[in-house]
């Protein structure tokens, strides 16, 4: 058998060392990068779901005459703009907030109120009568009351709690109204004064 010489023991050792602390540094620097991409991964989902709900919400505003009538109060509780979001499609939401599965508040969907950009008086030679609208404007007509074609927009913002992640969509619409809904829209609601 042969013998080691006495300055080479414990080389091997040492490059053992060496090579268990690259690995080490290898398994934390993929750790680290595993951790990085799941919580961008995570922050994207978060996003994409703010973006569906204020989304979803700016739909739901649209398809109701309140965004005109009653321009405060759009949404479904009738007195805050504010909306629940069923997430987890289990038909159950709580007014102003949607909550998770675990119960924690997650995402809160609010409208600003429309902001008119144009009011022009309608012209009776432009109204459709087998439209309700346009019926109601003729017969506003009858009693000296113009209607208007309003043009407005508006923007739907939705915040998740949890990742703080917020979306805004902003719409915008035309639509043809009496003179009241015309003035909730076309008013400074500061001073109260007609913007036509």
């Amino acid at each position: 058998m042969k013998s080691i010489p006495k300055n080479q023991s414990g080389v091997v050792l040492f490059i053992a060392l060496i090579f268990l602390v690259l690995l080490t540094i290898m398994a934390v620097t993929t750790l680290t990068i595993s951790k990085g991409t799941s919580q961008i991964t995570g922050n994207m989902q978060a996003r994409s779901l703010t973006l569906q709900t204020a989304t979803q919400v700016s739909d739901g505003a649209m398809s109701t005459n309140k965004l005109v009538d009653t321009p405060a109060t759009v949404l479904l509780d009738g007195s805050t703009n504010q909306v629940a979001v069923d997430i987890n499609d289990n038909s159950t939401t709580t007014p102003f907030v949607a909550y998770n599965t675990t119960g924690k508040a997650v995402i809160q969907a609010s409208v600003v109120p429309p902001n008119c950009s144009a009011a022009s008086k309608t012209l009776s030679n432009s109204l459709n009568l087998a439209i309700p609208r346009d019926l109601a404007c003729a017969n506003s007509a009858l009693i000296h009351q113009d209607c208007f074609d309003v043009t407005f927009g508006f923007a739907t913002t939705a915040t998740d709690s949890v990742t703080s992640a917020s979306s805004t969509v902003t719409q915008g619409a035309q639509v043809r109204a009496q003179p009241a809904p015309a003035r909730n829209i076309c008013h400074d609601p500061g001073t109260g004064a007609l913007y036509f």
